[in-house]
């Protein structure tokens, strides 16, 4: 009994999870559809090209970071969740993980690049790791 109670409230945890993560995917949307015309205001084409480049650089990082911790440990994490073992602790730190390699993974140019048109980088990096994350769901789970 008080496994079916466990097993509820963890899924009623991932369904809020999913939820939280559809309103990021939605604040990303928004975020990326203001960097586009942000990128329209540029000075020069240098300066556009430059924030573009950083733009699709971090993009491809996060999906990629995403996308290899999904085939290094998602398995078993699917099955922690199921089985109970796993706890919001444990994916609030794979979250945090995702973040911190993909800080390190992006070039400081780009950092730099970033942080003068985005503000708070590692705020946009988030956003792009549960972004990818339902969107590696969406694909995974069809």
């Amino acid at each position: 009994m008080e496994e079916e109670i466990y097993k509820l409230i963890m899924t009623l945890i991932l369904t809020l999870f999913s939820i939280v993560l559809s309103y990021t995917i939605k604040h990303l949307d928004d975020a990326l559809k203001k960097s586009k015309v942000k990128t329209m205001k540029f000075k020069n084409d240098e300066q556009r090209e430059l924030y573009i480049h950083a733009m699709e650089d971090i993009d491809t990082i996060a999906k990629t970071t995403v996308y290899a911790i999904e085939q290094v440990i998602g398995k078993k994490l699917k099955d922690d969740i199921n089985s109970g073992y796993a706890n919001y602790d444990e994916l609030k730190d794979l979250s945090t993980f995702a973040v911190d390699k993909i800080s390190k993974t992006v070039s400081k140019r780009n950092m730099l690049v970033l942080e003068s048109h985005l503000g708070d980088v590692d705020e946009y990096i988030k956003d792009l790791v549960e972004h990818n994350v339902v969107k590696l769901k969406r694909d995974l789970y069809k």
